[in-house]
């Protein structure tokens, strides 16, 4: 009971159920399996592939129960993107919380992807064992599903969801979804996993606008080689099933399209029994465009036939008069396609130990010890410190080396800190994140308890040491307010003030914004701002501004925080902005073109979370230096001009994320900057064996003062010569594309060898016709980069080239 596995909690097969055929553990799965379903009715199956309010918020989707066969009410929509949804159980025992999606991805490190689903599978477990519900809806236990990772790509920088996601590489995101959901699936001594994981949206899900209704035209070479490339790296982890998207494809709904479903996803990535369940209401959304069912049983006929088995947050499958047994008695659907449904999902709760003995699995022992434990907290500080990525750090002046990062803890220094997001509690966090978080009363615009979740500003004075920090929102000079938001705009001029600077000139002062004056800031000695020794702004993009059902509207700061950005640079001290954001912004002022003004750093620190400033604050004092690695591109202001929102090819035009923009950037996928300074000292390429695979050694070399972490990046691109010979065939082919990283840490003078195995498919390409992969025939060139010289943009990166016939 108490410390772990209780069977109140699991009482399928417990006490005088267990006399029933199917809790016969000696059986075989697939005859416990028929012995289970087989008997039911056509009404009771029906009641398991579809919520009932009965038994709580139809989102979170709790099944119809079999009473006379022992089977409860299941619990299936768990979210597990960023922690695992189930509230706290007591003091400190809830759900351990990591950092956004993005900064995990910013780790480039496949131990980090492993250890947050192994953590989020072992308290996942330890909920259910010990009674654990959700935040949300009527109290129902948690089940076994976990939904997440979330591994749409990063398409478009104004998308609302991006602090949900993991990269804009397919690769990338793909590792990162195989490695969670292995971790999520661990499998105990008789092969049951903790959890079930589903991944999500799947697939092409990248507008808010008009979700639900809206379609994307999509070209074969781009679904495989963008939009689905991913799901099929993640899908080699086996995971019990997927999350359809909102969107149509292609004319198709994608929960309504039995080429995504059941063609790829089932058949291709090898899936037979790969459970799909909608997004909620996407079953009745299919009323709307691109498809306009006719009438509710149309839209139960679309869905179920093309490969949803089960619905979430509308209730159109259990309905007695229109919904699957009436569809089934008037002919449109068989009995037997609903059984295969059903099977698929008793099949996974049976595989995942629902209905065996108490105590028959080493996972029925995770209690209360397993919540947030130490050792959990340990994992996500470290995998917090390798999420902040380092973008820019100028040397203070031409005759030292000293850089503006790191901050200096000594006494008698001087920090003022500006930037409303230093002291914001809101604005750090990723969507999604506030799930059963215990800082957070969640709803449209969650609160969130002081003291409990850690502010930048928190971070910032808790490792400040004897220095002396000192927070306003803003600098003693004019700033912008707004008294309304101007939904339309994110550009305004103030004449005469810094703020130009940042402001397009032709622009004037947007409705909704005024002038006002700050009070600055004093220092315990009494002086102002200007006497800092170093000046640090926050500024980002927030919850007002980007979310699931609001894409943003620029890539720009606002201009409350482009004035107070502008204002604080006009002190003229160092200064460090920090980035709280999804979606990258553009700060063309900030970049690598910029000439004047006072020495800069700029660290990307995306969505902290709950505890994330602190490991943040950590790498800012010094304290360590693990910094990440840039897991999206960060694109000029033009971009936004360039691209349109509701365009999914990637090629067209300036083209989309490294793999295939051809325009200047801010910051290069890949890229980040470190206390150190790595060389890489060589690459032996090896041969090219006769499978069409070879094997890379590459040495990094620690040629700096500081101990720390470089990321060595594997990529692929074909020879010119290959891609003018592809390009006269209408072939499309990436810029390059990643094909293997390895996180390695160095003390100084010394240096790591990394192998890597070059396969047969990392030579190969989408063929635009087909969907599948081939390996052009000529040269091929394997450049091996590091991330502080640049990622995928490393002017000095190693090459080797292989030839294939």
């Amino acid at each position: 009971g108490a410390d772990g596995k209780n069977a109140a909690n699991y009482a399928f097969c417990e006490g005088g159920n267990s006399a029933f055929p199917h809790c016969d553990m000696s059986k075989p799965l697939e005859e416990r399996l028929g012995l289970l379903v087989d008997g039911m009715s056509l009404r009771e199956k029906v009641g398991l592939l579809a919520p009932n309010a009965t038994y709580g918020n139809i989102c979170e989707t709790h099944t119809n129960p079999v009473a006379r066969l022992g089977v409860d009410s299941l619990h299936y929509l768990v979210e597990a993107n960023t922690n695992i949804a189930s509230r706290c159980l007591g003091p400190d025992r809830c759900a351990t919380t990591f950092v956004g999606p993005l900064g995990v991805a910013a780790n480039f490190n496949r131990s980090s992807y492993f250890a947050k689903g192994d953590i989020m599978s072992t308290e996942g477990r330890a909920f259910r064992n010990l009674g654990g519900v959700r935040s949300s809806g009527a109290p129902n236990l948690i089940g076994l599903t976990a939904y997440g990772p979330n591994i749409n790509i990063v398409r478009d920088p104004r998308f609302g969801r991006i602090s949900e996601l993991a990269s804009e590489d397919p690769f990338l995101s793909g590792i990162m979804g195989h490695d969670m959901v292995s971790g999520m699936q661990v499998e105990d001594q008789d092969g049951r996993p903790r959890l079930l994981a589903f991944l999500k949206h799947f697939t092409a899900y990248s507008v808010e606008a008009g979700r639900g209704s809206d379609n994307h035209d999509i070209s074969t070479y781009d679904l495989f080689d963008t939009y689905l490339r991913q799901f099929e790296i993640a899908a080699r982890a086996k995971p019990a099933g997927a999350m359809c998207s909102y969107n149509g494809v292609n004319g198709r709904p994608a929960c309504a399209n039995s080429f995504l479903l059941n063609d790829i996803f089932r058949k291709r990535f090898g899936l037979p029994n790969g459970i799909v369940s909608s997004d909620c209401s996407a079953i009745s959304n299919l009323r709307n465009a691109p498809i306009h069912a006719q009438n509710d049983l149309a839209a139960v006929v679309y869905a179920f036939r093309n490969g949803t088995d089960l619905e979430m947050g509308s209730s159109l499958y259990g309905n007695a008069d229109d919904g699957l047994e009436f569809a089934v008695k008037n002919g449109q659907i068989s009995e037997a396609d609903i059984t295969t449904s059903v099977k698929r999902l008793m099949r996974a709760q049976m595989r995942a130990g629902i209905f065996d003995k108490l105590g028959s699995s080493e996972h029925d022992e995770l209690g209360i010890e397993a919540l947030n434990s130490t050792a959990s907290q340990q994992t996500s500080y470290d995998i917090g410190l390798q999420a902040p990525v380092l973008l820019r750090n100028d040397v203070i002046s031409s005759n030292s080396r000293q850089q503006v990062l790191p901050l200096s803890s000594a006494k008698g220094s001087k920090i003022a800190v500006f930037g409303s997001f230093a002291e914001s509690l809101a604005a750090i966090y990723s969507d999604y994140a506030m799930n059963a978080d215990p800082c957070i009363n969640s709803g449209n615009f969650p609160t969130y308890r002081a003291g409990c979740v850690v502010s930048v500003l928190d971070g910032l004075r808790s490792r400040s040491g004897q220095a002396d920090v000192q927070y306003s929102s803003s600098p003693t000079s004019l700033v912008l307010s707004a008294t309304q938001r101007d939904a339309n705009r994110s550009e305004a001029q103030v004449p005469g003030s810094p703020v130009e600077e940042f402001i397009p000139q032709s622009e004037s002062l947007a409705p909704g914004w005024e002038l006002r004056s700050s009070a600055g800031i004093r220092f315990a000695d009494g002086t102002g701002e200007q006497t800092a020794d170093v000046v640090v702004v926050v500024v980002g993009a927030g919850y007002d501004q980007e979310r699931e059902t609001l894409d943003r509207k620029s890539t720009d700061l606002d201009p409350a925080q482009t004035a107070v950005l502008s204002s604080a640079l006009a002190l003229g001290k160092p200064t460090v902005v920090i980035l709280v954001n999804g979606g990258a912004l553009s700060l063309d002022e900030l970049g690598p073109k910029r000439r004047s003004g006072p020495p800069l750093a700029v660290v990307e620190a995306f969505s902290p979370n709950r505890n994330g400033a602190l490991p943040l604050a950590d790498l800012l004092f010094g304290a360590a230096n693990r910094w990440g690695k840039l897991p999206y591109t960060i694109y000029p202001r033009q971009f936004q001009y360039d691209v349109a929102m509701d365009d999914f090819a990637m090629s067209k035009g300036v083209g989309r994320t490294y793999r295939y923009y051809h325009g200047e950037v801010l910051w290069p996928f890949g890229h980040g900057l470190s206390y150190t300074e790595f060389e890489l000292s060589g690459c032996d390429c090896g041969d090219l064996g006769s499978d069409g695979e070879a094997t890379l050694s590459c040495t990094v070399v620690n040629a700096g003062e500081e101990a720390g972490d470089e990321v060595l990046q594997i990529y692929h691109r074909l020879s010119s010569g290959v891609r003018d010979a592809l390009r006269d065939t209408d072939q499309p082919a990436p810029i390059r594309a990643l094909v293997a990283f390895e996180r390695v840490r160095i003390l100084p003078g010394e240096k790591a060898t990394v192998a890597f195995r070059i396969s047969r498919e990392d030579f190969s390409i989408v063929d635009a016709r087909s969907g599948d992969r081939f390996v052009p025939a000529g040269a091929h060139v394997i450049e091996a980069a590091l991330g502080t010289r640049g990622g995928s943009a490393d002017p000095a990166a190693a090459t080797c080239q292989f030839q294939h016939s």
